[in-house]
């Protein structure tokens, strides 16, 4: 059964009440019916009217591709009851500036919010274990990102070229980022790492041009090469952990990086020397060596 009724008696706009139908080209306004607990693969895709969507509080999940391309979505309230966003479901939808989660949701798939160029903030409930590849990318208005402890994984290009995001907080469960996750985000200026995290893999934090200081806690076993290629304002680089791997360029072109801290003088100098030289790239490296204590 579906509802439809012109709003303010212009024939330009039109308002649905969604229960599985086909919906037409120039909907402008959707409302889920509460018997619905899917939305169906692709079912409003390119619905480039679209602009307001009011979710049910009984959607279990929305699926792929639902509203991918409706360009005119400003706003969605995701439900507590929902359980999982699809793959590519918000892909392109370029005036959305809001979106809420709620606490209860396990999945968003890849690419999920690729393209939301007007996207400002987004918190990610403690409920989702998994940032998949590419979620965030091209969101070039996300400027606050809120992780939640019970994240664990962050994939490849999670959130690639977001260039406005200037601060992230990896929560202590995450133990790996995956890589170009952060690749390109050209104003991000602090990075907090947590204990728990393991590994930093390749290109991670490749051109991301405003880092001055990185820390590596003591759970931090491997660095990547071309992990922070081309941070070309990173300062200092202070390492907890005396058994890290320092791949091979793993800090290639940091061109302004002035000083490395060690845990300890046991770190043996030749190494520290030899890292350097091949990791770093950067002028009169010997003067960068310290230690920690």
């Amino acid at each position: 059964m579906s509802k439809k009724s012109k709003l303010n008696d212009d024939t330009s706009q039109v308002m649905i009440e969604y229960s599985g139908q086909a919906v037409p080209q120039n909907v402008t306004s959707v409302r889920i019916h509460s018997s619905v607990t899917k939305i169906g693969n692709g079912s409003f895709y390119r619905r480039d009217k679209l602009r307001e969507v009011v979710l049910n509080n009984g959607l279990k999940e929305i699926g792929s591709y639902a509203f991918q391309h409706c360009k005119a979505l400003h706003s969605i309230n995701i439900p507590s009851a929902t359980l999982e966003i699809g793959r590519e479901v918000f892909h392109g939808c370029t005036e959305l500036k809001e979106v809420e989660l709620h606490e209860g949701l396990q999945t968003i798939g890849d690419r999920a919010f690729h393209r939301c160029k007007a996207l400002q903030r987004i918190a990610i409930p403690s409920s989702v274990e998994e940032i998949s590849t590419s979620t965030f990318n091209d969101c070039h208005s996300l400027s606050e990102v809120v992780l939640n402890e019970g994240l664990q994984k962050i994939k490849d290009e999670a959130f690639n070229s977001c260039i406005s995001l200037e601060r992230i907080r990896i929560p202590s469960t995450v133990d790996e980022i995956d890589t170009h996750a952060f690749y390109g985000c050209t104003h991000l200026s602090e990075v907090v790492l947590n204990e728990g995290i393991k590994r930093i893999k390749s290109s991670v934090f490749k051109y991301c041009t405003s880092l001055q200081r990185i820390t590596f806690l003591s759970t931090v076993n491997r660095i990547e090469q071309y992990a922070f290629q081309d941070c070309d304002n990173l300062r200092e680089v202070v390492i907890h952990n005396e058994e890290v791997q320092i791949d091979d360029k793993s800090f290639y072109n940091c061109t302004s990086l002035e000083r490395f801290k060690f845990p300890r003088l046991s770190t043996r100098l030749n190494d520290v020397l030899q890292a350097g030289y091949t990791l770093c790239y950067f002028r009169d490296w010997k003067r960068s060596i310290s230690w920690l204590y």
